[in-house]
């Protein structure tokens, strides 16, 4: 997408390169109308991404048609539960590389042309909240997490998002004030701030968790702490009960997902020996695999 972006950018530009190598001192004027020429081009894509890739990550058509061909190719008598958990049914891991690309990408485009057309907004809004009802449901009953970074990777992408966010908010407002007059500076001085407090917010409620989510760590720290109760000043007492008021908060279930914390339910997986089914007529085990 981003290949596309500098094509259709470039096409909208070379149609004015020739005034612009005439006039340089007019280029910024060249691009400043050149630019909005691909707005249209955004808003499709973000009305395509939320109404048809949204819903093709939901069904995970995939592993969809995975489930289908095992069907279709199996026989009901060797399809076991084990076969389902190896294919179709196995853990499913996030692809970072390909999915965070997207919704950056797509970010990047807001930031830049919110100020052009701030029309895009609205088809970014429902599109960035779709993503966040389909992530949820998506980390919370289909991804198996192998690693775990406790949320520090998303701060760091936080971090540079919300300073584009605020700095597109501040072209937003000089671009306003220069082009409609002075009355709407003070109509748009309250989002800046807006900005600033949801920050801020996001960051002193879950950021502190992110830095100190390592269970074993957090026990580590707090057996350090506690071994040196007798040898410590009177700042770093104070630092350490602070340390205590936030230990209180873990449980050893923190990081679990809600349907990993409810009361098990086991499913033996046995092998099937030759031809052997393993129920018999009656619907009892089979005595080969007790």
């Amino acid at each position: 997408m981003a290949n596309i972006y500098l094509i259709l950018v470039s096409g909208s530009v070379f149609e004015s390169l020739q005034s612009a190598v005439r006039k340089p001192e007019a280029i910024v004027i060249f691009l400043s109308a050149a630019l909005p020429k691909v707005s249209g081009f955004f808003i499709n894509y973000i009305i395509t991404v939320w109404l048809a890739g949204i819903p093709y990550k939901l069904i995970r058509r995939f592993r969809a048609l995975e489930y289908l061909f095992y069907r279709c190719t199996t026989f009901p008598r060797y399809m076991t539960r084990r076969t389902m958990k190896n294919g179709p049914f196995r853990d499913t891991q996030v692809q970072y590389g390909t999915e965070l690309s997207d919704v950056l990408y797509v970010l990047c485009v807001v930031m830049l042309y919110w100020v052009i057309s701030p029309v895009v907004v609205l088809f970014a809004l429902p599109l960035f909240w779709s993503w966040y009802y389909m992530w949820k449901y998506q980390y919370v009953f289909v991804v198996t997490r192998i690693y775990e970074s406790g949320g520090d990777l998303w701060f760091r992408i936080y971090k540079f998002s919300m300073l584009g966010l605020l700095a597109g908010t501040i072209t937003f407002m000089a671009y306003m004030g220069i082009k409609q007059g002075e009355s709407q500076g003070p109509l748009l001085f309250p989002l800046p701030i807006i900005i600033l407090i949801a920050w801020k917010h996001t960051e002193s409620s879950f950021k502190i968790q992110s830095k100190h989510t390592p269970f074993d760590l957090t026990i580590k720290a707090d057996l350090h702490l506690h071994s040196s109760n007798s040898k410590v000043s009177l700042g770093a007492q104070n630092e350490m009960n602070l340390n205590d008021d936030f230990y209180e908060q873990f449980s050893e279930n923190f990081m679990k997902q809600p349907n990993l914390v409810g009361p098990a339910t086991i499913f033996p997986y046995p092998y099937r020996i030759g031809n052997i089914p393993l129920f018999d007529t009656n619907g009892a085990l089979n005595n080969e695999y007790v």
